[in-house]
């Protein structure tokens, strides 16, 4: 019986991630796409984990690149472009009434911090999962043992929702059934074939 839905953030809850940054980034400077991945994409991970800090990127973009500090607009282009889904959040909210609500997202800590504090009410989730925080990210094995152990979830009692393919496939080779969200009419069929309904 599931009693616990853990929701990606980004793609899911909240609407950006690093591609639509670095589309920006590629676009306002000249900079060919592949180029720029080539230098920020290591540093993204590493942020995601907590191994980098956006000063580290910061540097990188300067030195390869002549990107100045304000010129990035890593915060800027964040509050400028992120949206909430409200019908996502009120699905939440209507799911939080019967179940254990839990968040787990990889991304680094600037990010997860301004996203609590704009768009996410806090107290919507039992338990709040972020990479930059764990050392550790999705879709590795130990961040799924981690969130289970924490919400006291078995793999068979808990629902994983996430965009990513790859997340979703490293939740289930733990035994966590989980769903690739596309849109919230898709998620809440396949939540109602899994005997969830809020």
């Amino acid at each position: 019986m599931i009693k616990l839905i853990i929701f990606d953030v980004g793609g899911v809850i909240l609407h950006f991630n690093d591609d639509i940054y670095k589309r920006m980034l590629s676009k306002k400077f000249k900079i060919s796409y592949k180029e720029l991945s080539t230098i920020t994409d290591p540093l993204l991970v590493k942020m995601d984990i907590g191994k980098a800090t956006l000063k580290d990127l910061e540097k990188a973009l300067h030195k390869n690149f002549g990107i100045s500090k304000r010129d990035m607009a890593w915060n800027d282009t964040y509050k400028s472009i992120a949206r909430v889904d409200k019908e996502m959040i009120a699905l939440i909210e209507r799911l939080s009434k019967r179940y254990k609500i839990a968040m787990l997202t990889n991304t680094c800590r600037s990010r997860y911090v301004y996203a609590l504090n704009r768009f996410i009410n806090k107290g919507l989730f039992d338990g709040r999962f972020a990479s930059c925080y764990l050392g550790m990210k999705k879709p590795d094995a130990c961040i799924f043992h981690h969130v289970l152990r924490m919400m006291r979830s078995s793999p068979h009692g808990a629902v994983f929702i996430d965009n990513m393919a790859e997340n979703v496939r490293g939740a289930r080779r733990i035994g966590i059934r989980s769903i690739k969200f596309e849109n919230h009419r898709q998620l809440v069929r396949e939540l109602k074939s899994l005997g969830v309904s809020a």
